[in-house]
């Protein structure tokens, strides 16, 4: 019976990582819930981490803007010797665009900032043109073309829904350098033309990649951003919410998002009152590893008050589940000596038990790890009839227990550590029970029951994470009402 009990435990530790599938998405407004004034964690992304991020993104943004299509140009112009001339220009065209240079900074309040100091594109076009008198000169051709460029991509960044999406995209792109190769018969006279028509390319290649730039930005990181579940099914009905309750904060050479960390029952959502679900305020300090979550002890205390408002915190246990080797057997005949009323009244019969928590377990984060110093439980002792069950008595605990938890890789583990608990019978309808012989039965269950649950927390759960996202050396301290977690990453694209 502790078994479930522990892992129930664990599970309210670690939140998120049993997460199984998506959730429908809710907004706080739309499932009636209020927002946490305070997060109950924060995932900060230092300097390095942007730069990192950067260098990802600069290299999907590349490949996105492989090919730019440039509207045609056509038109008249007077050329000296020659006069009017019409001309068109046509499948004007980027094949190819490469970032050399770049730096990533945080404009505070505002978003992040990307300057590409130096990029280098090559492409091509077709060229047309036509005297417009006699003796109607014309030339047919084409060109290559090869641009350096600068661009400026100004990103600001806001919840929405609950989503991080970026609200404003910006870019300013100024080229540099346009050298044109000419192909075609009498390309040598024809320079001049491109001459006089120089700037009006240089000026729809940089219209063009400016539009180009802000319309993959804005539609790409969105779609994306939007797709990450905020909301997450840990057990049904129970929904974990990592929306955010807040727009991030962009301060000098960091970037903080703010997600709330609560959960609830998704039949029956239900505020966790404050008194039972205190929040905290999270550290600030950023260390120099790519990213930083603080995680407070609102987040499993909150699990716990959801989970046992979709009474999913109880469990039977039966007589079948005791190993057939036991001595010991879930019936009256094997408690006569600890409990001689229910032999007396039923003898020879089968027990079978109720174990709930019956109220949210006191959670707090130390630099000592995880402690809970009140966890109430309640086990109903029902005996087996011919045709139905009856309740014998209840026996009324509190548990007061700690637990570590170890992280691998991206393998979070937990160990439970010393439990020990006060036991009073609540209820009887078999006459005064003597509650220090089961108090004894309780104990020993306990200091059986740990080795078994910690056996099976030590193979750990793989925490939940973004498809091609690695998390490389992440490191676990507690604190004073919070766990950290701080790694690097890397990003392989999953396509």
């Amino acid at each position: 019976m502790n078994s479930k009990l522990f892992l129930v435990v664990f599970v309210a530790l670690i939140s998120a990582a049993l997460s199984t599938e998506v959730a429908k998405c809710y907004s706080h407004e739309t499932i009636k819930l209020t927002t946490p004034e305070k997060p109950g964690f924060t995932t900060s992304f230092s300097q390095n981490g942007l730069n990192y991020a950067k260098s990802v993104g600069l290299d999907i943004l590349q490949k996105d803007l492989a090919s730019i299509q440039i509207p045609q140009l056509n038109g008249t112009a007077k050329v000296s010797l020659v006069g009017q001339i019409s001309y068109l220009i046509n499948s004007i065209k980027i094949n190819s665009l490469q970032f050399q240079q770049s730096n990533i900074q945080v404009v505070p309040g505002v978003g992040l900032k990307i300057s590409i100091s130096q990029a280098n594109a090559v492409g091509s076009l077709g060229w047309h043109y036509r005297e417009k008198s006699w003796p109607h000169i014309q030339g047919t051709g084409t060109a290559d073309l090869k641009v350096q460029l600068t661009a400026d991509i100004l990103l600001e960044l806001k919840s929405v829904q609950n989503h991080l999406q970026l609200s404003k995209s910006t870019a300013n792109v100024q080229i540099q350098k346009l050298d044109v190769n000419l192909h075609g018969k009498g390309s040598w006279f024809y320079q001049f033309f491109f001459d006089v028509l120089h700037r009006l390319i240089v000026n729809e290649i940089q219209s063009a990649v400016q539009n180009a730039m802000q319309t993959s930005i804005l539609t790409g990181v969105n779609d994306l951003l939007m797709k990450v579940p905020v909301r997450q099914e840990i057990l049904k009905p129970v929904i974990f919410d990592i929306g955010l309750v807040r727009d991030p904060l962009f301060q000098q050479n960091s970037f903080t998002l703010f997600e709330a960390g609560d959960s609830y029952d998704a039949d029956q959502p239900t505020d966790c009152p404050a008194d039972v679900c205190p929040q905290r305020d999270l550290p600030t300090n950023i260390s120099q590893r790519m990213a930083t979550m603080y995680l407070s002890d609102y987040v499993p205390t909150s699990l716990a008050f959801a989970m046992i408002q979709a009474h999913e915190l109880s469990y039977v246990v039966e007589p079948s589940v005791i190993p057939p080797s036991s001595p010991f057997k879930l019936n009256t005949n094997s408690l006569a000596g600890m409990c001689p009323p229910l032999f007396s009244k039923y003898p020879n019969r089968n027990v079978s038990l109720l174990v709930s928590l019956t109220g949210v377990p006191k959670i707090v984060f130390s630099s000592a790890g995880c402690n809970i110093p009140s966890a109430p439980v309640s086990i109903e002792f029902y005996v087996e009839l011919d045709t139905t069950k009856v309740l014998a008595f209840t026996l009324a605990g509190n548990l007061n227990t700690s637990a570590t938890a170890l992280l691998n890789g991206w393998t979070l583990s937990a160990k439970i550590g010393p439990t020990s608990g006060t036991w009073s019978i609540s209820q009887t309808n078999i006459g005064p029970v003597d509650v220090k012989p089961l108090s004894n039965l309780m104990k020993f269950a306990i200091a059986f029951g740990i080795p078994t649950v910690n056996s099976k927390l030590s193979a750990g759960i793989q925490l939940p994470t973004v498809p091609g996202l690695q998390f490389l050396n992440p490191s676990l301290k507690w604190g004073q009402d919070y766990l950290s977690v701080e790694t690097d990453l890397q990003y392989t694209s999953p396509n």
